[in-house]
């Protein structure tokens, strides 16, 4: 009898083993899943954020060599 319990309480640690691996391996399925998302929103900022500042710089440099006509004439 207290070989079968023995045993018993072996199969239900194993099982409780393997149910917190599985959900380690679901833990850092949706980490990695977050990481990637966060990782690929925040390229897109910087894209945002670069094209933007091209655009501000090629509006001021019209501006400076519209005003640079001016002073010249």
């Amino acid at each position: 009898l207290y070989h079968l319990e023995e045993k018993r309480r072996q199969q239900l640690l194993n099982r409780h083993e393997f149910e917190i691996d599985e959900q380690r391996q679901e833990f850092r399925r949706k980490r990695d899943e977050l990481v990637k998302k966060f990782d690929f929103e925040l390229q897109t900022m910087e894209q945002k954020q670069k094209i933007e500042i091209e655009r501000e710089s090629v509006l001021l440099t019209n501006e400076y060599n519209k005003k640079m006509k001016i002073i010249k004439i």
